[in-house]
């Protein structure tokens, strides 16, 4: 709370990444920059600017309104109103149950944020059949760009189609 109070009202971008380094800074300042020595050694352009895409978007995130913010840290991390019930959304209380759809569960093996056990137990709460996908070579966003996740999300477009 202070940091946004501190902030001017807003999680600051800054403060949002500072956040990132802590949660798993060997892989941001150690294998990130092994990455890239590997990719100048073997002269291969497209990884070398992958990488500098890569780091330009994670080393820039977005300042969050405060209050959204710390609502969405207090009721869904704190109080797990997503599952405990008191989660309203334009007067309405979210209830997971009615999820009737297809759901795909996809859950990483070296996600810091959130774990495949936090991630697979959503299939609890919904009452659409459910397919769960473990990715063990994928964190937290590298379930939905990393190389390895590709495969996976073909397999999943093809059952939406």
């Amino acid at each position: 709370n202070w940091l946004v109070c501190s902030s001017g009202g807003i999680q600051s971008k800054y403060n949002q990444l500072t956040g990132f380094y802590f949660l798993s800074w060997p892989a941001l300042m150690i294998s990130r920059y092994v990455d890239l020595f590997l990719a100048l050694f073997k002269k291969d352009k497209k990884q070398i600017e992958k990488w500098h895409e890569n780091k330009k978007w994670y080393d820039t995130p977005l300042n969050i309104a405060g209050k959204l913010y710390l609502e969405s840290v207090k009721y869904l991390f704190k109080e797990n109103r997503l599952v405990e019930g008191g989660l309203y959304i334009n007067n309405k209380e979210v209830n997971l149950s009615n999820i009737t759809c297809d759901v795909f569960l996809i859950a990483g093996g070296k996600d810091n944020i959130t774990t495949s056990k936090q991630v697979f137990n959503m299939e609890n709460f919904v009452s659409g059949e459910v397919e769960k996908y473990y990715i063990e070579d994928s964190g937290h966003i590298g379930v939905f760009v990393s190389k390895n996740a590709m495969e996976y999300w073909e397999v999943i477009e093809s059952k939406m189609s």
